[in-house]
């Protein structure tokens, strides 16, 4: 609707509800209202599914929530509305994020703005353009989305080659005495490194 702005529209249809939402948490729904000329690539409700596991979740959280700023930002051009001539015609557009998206069109006419297949193009609003987003644009700025965590230890034990076999096994005490205990198994070597030179180490198992 030419009589309405960008937010206004975002705000009426069900569809963007998550990406409005997101808007108002990160205080960036008000650029939607100014003047323009705005571009904005909105995603639907089902686009957030196409986030990998915790993305949306750790983004939501208080913890996230400067590289939700930037999440958000990317999705938003200022100083812009790019008709589909415009998108098609300019390999790439920079968003609020100071990001580079790149825009193309593959050989069935899909238009994809970073991969992202455009459901619907260039919605025309008072202050700009808007275009329905089959995906989010995650900015490579967050990347990783998820913080490193220094405070889980792994430890892991991986069975090398069988460097040895016996049927059986005596074993003895620590004075040499034997214990009259045997043990079925393998030797195997398991690969360590000291000083930069590989070598291996045998255990029974």
């Amino acid at each position: 609707n030419k009589d309405e702005n960008l937010m206004k529209i975002i705000s009426d249809y069900s569809t963007f509800e998550i990406f409005k939402s997101l808007l108002e948490k990160t205080d960036l729904a008000s650029a939607l209202d100014l003047p323009g000329p705005i571009t904005v690539f909105a995603p639907t409700g089902p686009a957030f599914d196409t986030m990998k596991n915790g993305y949306f979740e750790y983004l939501s959280s208080a913890e996230g929530h400067k590289k939700l700023v930037e999440f958000v930002r990317n999705h938003i051009v200022l100083s812009i509305s790019l008709d589909v001539y415009n998108m098609v015609s300019r390999p790439t557009v920079i968003t609020m994020a100071n990001q580079v998206l790149t825009i193309n069109v593959t050989d069935n006419g899909q238009l994809m703005v970073n991969g992202v297949p455009v459901l619907e193009a260039a919605v025309e609003a008072k202050n700009g353009r808007l275009y329905v987003m089959n995906g989010v644009l995650t900015p490579p700025s967050i990347e990783p989305v998820l913080p490193h965590r220094c405070d889980i230890t792994e430890t892991r034990i991986v069975r090398g080659e069988c460097v040895s076999c016996a049927k059986v096994y005596l074993s003895r005490c620590s004075s040499g005495h034997h214990t009259n205990i045997t043990t079925f198994g393998c030797t195997f070597g398991y690969p360590i490194s000291i000083g930069g030179s590989p070598m291996k180490i045998a255990a029974k198992g």
